[in-house]
Parts: C-alpha cells; sequence; structure tokens
C-alpha cells in the first residue's frame, strides 16, 4: 500500500484542514465569540487559507508549507488589475485566525504540535497616525467640551481610558462602585452591531477578560455625572428602556442602546463642532490614552491591564497584582489632563 503511494499511517477519522475547520466553526461558543467575529473568520478562510491548504489533512502539514504561505502566497497575492491584495496586517490576521484553529486541532489530540507555532509571526505595522498632534488636540477639545457643558464631553470622555467604543457603550451601572475607598469600573460586556441582529450585548470583551479600572480624579467626575443624568431620563416619559438594556450607562433619549455607527456619527458631529484641524477617528483616543500613560512612564504590566492589550495568559496576573499601583497612576493621569485641558486659549468659544 505504501508503494501505491497511499498512506497507512494516518488514523482512522483523519480530518482535513478544510472538515476540521467546519466542525471548529459550528462548535463556536456564540456567547464568547460574536456573529461578525465568525464571520470574520469564515471570511478569512473561505477566501485565503482554504484555497491553498484545506485539502490537506491536519498531521500532513508543515512549518515549511505554513512558512510558504504565510511569508511568500500570501504577501505575492493581486488583484485582476495586480495590486497588491493583503496589507501586513491583513496577514497578521490570517496568522492568528490559523494558529487558533491549528491550538484547537492540538488541544484535542488531533495534531501531536501546531506546526505554524514555528513560523516567524508577521510583523505588525503601527498605524501612521500622528498621536502626539492628537493629544495636543483632544486637550483642548475636551476642554471647551467641558466649559460648554457638552453632553459629548461625558459620552466620550472615558474613552481616554482606553474603553473601546463598544466596551464604553455597554458599561452597566451594576459594574460601577462610585462610593468607598475604591471607585472603580468592571468591563465586562461590549455594545456590537451584528448582521441579520441588529444591536446586541455581548456578555465579554474583546479579550475575553474582564478587567477593573481605578476611578478618580476627572474620570470619576464624569461618572458621577453620568449618574445624575440617568436619574433625570427616569423622568422623561418618552425614556422606556427594555429590561435587557437599562441598565447600559449610556443609553439614546427613548431608552434604547446607542448603536455604535450612531456613536461613531456623533464623534465625527463633534470634531465638526469644535473644528478639530485633524480626522481623528475614535479608536485614537484608545491610542492617545496609552500614550499619555507611557508618558507617565506607567509600567507596561499597568498599562496592560488597564487597556487590556495584554496576552490572555498574564491578564489576571496583571489584574490582580497592579490594582494598587494602578489606582495611582490614574489619578495622575487625570491630573495630567486637568492642567492640559486647561492650558489652552482663552478665546476659543
Amino acid at each position: 500500500m505504501a508503494q501505491a503511494g497511499i498512506d497507512i499511517s494516518r488514523r482512522s477519522g483523519s480530518l482535513t484542514l478544510g472538515e476540521y475547520f467546519d466542525q471548529w466553526y459550528e462548535n463556536l461558543n456564540p456567547h464568547r465569540i460574536s456573529n461578525s467575529k465568525k464571520l470574520k473568520y469564515r471570511g478569512i478562510f473561505t477566501n485565503h487559507v482554504l484555497p491553498a491548504l484545506g485539502k490537506k489533512h491536519l498531521e500532513d502539514i508543515t512549518y515549511e508549507q505554513l512558512n510558504t504561505f504565510i511569508h511568500t502566497t500570501l504577501p505575492n497575492k493581486t488583484s485582476p488589475i495586480g495590486k497588491r491584495l493583503l496589507g501586513q496586517n491583513s496577514i497578521t490576521n490570517i496568522y492568528w485566525a490559523l494558529n487558533n484553529v491549528l491550538n484547537s486541532a492540538f488541544n484535542e489530540g488531533r495534531l501531536s504540535r501546531n506546526p505554524l507555532k514555528r513560523v516567524d509571526t508577521p510583523r505588525f505595522v503601527a498605524p501612521t497616525e500622528n498621536i502626539p498632534y492628537y493629544m495636543h488636540i483632544v486637550e483642548k477639545m475636551f476642554g471647551r467640551m467641558k466649559d460648554n457643558d457638552d453632553p459629548a464631553y461625558e459620552r466620550f470622555f472615558l474613552s481616554l481610558l482606553g474603553l473601546r467604543r463598544g466596551e464604553r457603550l455597554g458599561l452597566s451601572w451594576n459594574s460601577i462602585k462610585l462610593s468607598g475607598p475604591n471607585p472603580h469600573m468592571i468591563l465586562n460586556q461590549t455594545v456590537i452591531r451584528e448582521p441579520g441582529h441588529g444591536i446586541i450585548i455581548k456578555p465579554s470583551t474583546k479579550s475575553g477578560k474582564d478587567r477593573e479600572i481605578p476611578l478618580s480624579g476627572p474620570f470619576l467626575e464624569v461618572v458621577k455625572t453620568l449618574k445624575k443624568q440617568r436619574t433625570q431620563q427616569l423622568k422623561d416619559p418618552k425614556f422606556k428602556p427594555s429590561d435587557y438594556a437599562k441598565d447600559l450607562v449610556f443609553l439614546s433619549p427613548t431608552g434604547k442602546p446607542i448603536d455604535p455607527n450612531t456613536d461613531n456619527d456623533l464623534w465625527r458631529a463633534t470634531l465638526l463642532k469644535y473644528k478639530a484641524p485633524a480626522p481623528i477617528r475614535g479608536h485614537a483616543l484608545r491610542h492617545c490614552a496609552a500614550t499619555y500613560l507611557s508618558d507617565l512612564n506607567v509600567g507596561v504590566e499597568v498599562a496592560q491591564a488597564i487597556l487590556g492589550f495584554q496576552s490572555v495568559s498574564m491578564a489576571h496576573f496583571y489584574a490582580r497584582q497592579t490594582q494598587h499601583k494602578s489606582r495611582k497612576d490614574i489619578e495622575n493621569y487625570g491630573k495630567r489632563l486637568e492642567e492640559a485641558m486647561k492650558r489652552r486659549p482663552t478665546n476659543t468659544r
């Protein structure tokens, strides 16, 4: 049989990568992975991975094949008019999607090792945004918003703690503590828009890990103001939130969750209102937060615990070991922002 080219070493029940992906995909936990993320996985495998590797049996996939796929095949993919099809960060996303599937196969005992582990991870290309310049604009703009009692100030200020849009919109009163010696908020859910389902509340953050962020200075002041605003909202007969959404901090005047697209439109409108000299993406506020923390010499482990970009394996350790130090860093950060917002021309209205 071996002379005839039949692999007699392959065990019963062996699956091709395409067959295994279909099983893996169908068994994804809907409480941990959103429908939009599932669709992203499907698109990555359908368009890029399966055409090249889908018919190969799992145990036959080699490091050499994967190395060629990641570092030669994908970078050289072109459109019908000869334009390069994939950017560096797109290739990085494909790498990690494939890595997740192969890790799952290894954990199930279908592979003796994940051969992708030996392949160099594609280099991430940082955004070209001028974050220091954006910080200068943001400081002035938030200062003016506060002076004008603009509701946009409370709506967007928590983004400067590194909250992603969905995390901010998914913030709930039940996860916030305003009194006692340790005011804080816990990020444990996300508001997202899913195709075919509309606006839903996903019971996890992007990393899948909850994170606790101390509240002090202007951040604590903003949350207390939001609490007062909710008290006023409840007196409005038009404000009728559904049971599943009534605990959200940010709701529309009628009590509905805020659509991330609507929030993005509101941010762009705020930039126009205050004549921002650059088109700052809402997500860039998260980058500003990371840079502020770096400028204050906040340790990387504390910044990781606050911003939630650490490795999954270290998330719990950082969250427990850095709570006291992160509180002091947040206090210093808040003071830094307040000082910066005050240092602006007085004729800015």
